[in-house]
């Protein structure tokens, strides 16, 4: 079994626990949890997912302001005409996160 918990950081305590007992109790079953969160739920609990055998923290950094402009210009190909403005307004609220630059691109 595949549990996929996304957007973590906006967990309360409460689910951030039920999270770990799951994994705590768990273990040894066929279950996997995969938690998406922005570091800021490890500024807020450090140490979250540490101490199980077989927890694994992968952090991924923004992508650079040039593999961000690539990304939106791939995405924007088949646009006919895109304002400046609206190819600056997804690049800066994307702040580098690449789900985000394409989320942008959809809802638009």
């Amino acid at each position: 079994m595949l549990l996929v918990a996304e957007d973590v950081h906006w967990s309360d305590d409460g689910s951030l626990d039920l999270i770990d007992h799951l994994a705590r109790t768990c273990q040894g079953e066929p279950l996997m949890i995969l938690c998406l969160a922005r570091p800021g739920l490890f500024e807020r609990r450090p140490a979250w997912g540490e101490g199980l055998p077989e927890h694994a923290r992968l952090n991924l950094e923004p992508l650079s302001s040039r593999e961000s402009r690539l990304l939106v210009e791939t995405i924007l190909r088949k646009a006919r005409e895109i304002p400046q403005s609206l190819r600056e307004l997804i690049l800066t609220g994307a702040e580098g996160n690449p789900f985000t630059l394409r989320n942008h691109q959809d809802a638009h």
